[in-house]
C-alpha cells in the first residue's frame, strides 16, 4: 500500500478498511493534483466493479469545486456516484448501474453503504 502522509487521509482509509468489502489500493481515478488536493488514495472492489477515491485537501472550501470536477471525469452514463465531504477530507465513489455487476440496485447500495462510514469519526 502506497504510503500515506496525511492524518485526516489515514484515518479516513482505516474507517474504510472496517468495511466487509474487499478493497484493494489502486491509483485514484483522478489524480490528487488535478483536483488542487494534497493527496489522494484510491480503492477498487472487484466484486461491485467500485472505484473509490479520498483527496486530502487544505480545507474544506475547495471540496465543492473538486466534486464538480470529478463529476465531469466520470463516465456520463452507466454509473451511480457518490460524494462526501468530512473535515479535508472528500470521498468519492462510482459502480456500474447498468446490469454489468448482476444486480445494479446492490451495486449502488455498497456504494452508499461505503459514503456511511466515510461520514462517521473521520
Amino acid at each position: 500500500m502506497t504510503q500515506i502522509t496525511n492524518p485526516h487521509l489515514e484515518r479516513s482509509a482505516r474507517v474504510l478498511a472496517t468495511s466487509d468489502l474487499s478493497l484493494t489500493q489502486e491509483p485514484a481515478f483522478v489524480p490528487a493534483q488535478t483536483l488542487g488536493a494534497q493527496e489522494a488514495l484510491g480503492l477498487y472492489n472487484e466484486t461491485w466493479q467500485m472505484h473509490v477515491a479520498l483527496y486530502a485537501f487544505e480545507n474544506q472550501h475547495q471540496h465543492q469545486a473538486a466534486i464538480q470536477s470529478l463529476k465531469q471525469q466520470l463516465p456520463s452514463q452507466g454509473v451511480y456516484s457518490s460524494f462526501g465531504s468530512n473535515g479535508p477530507i472528500l470521498f468519492a465513489a462510482y459502480a456500474p448501474n447498468d446490469g454489468s455487476t448482476g444486480d445494479p440496485i446492490r451495486a449502488k447500495h455498497q456504494v452508499a453503504k461505503l459514503a456511511t462510514l466515510f461520514a462517521g469519526e473521520e
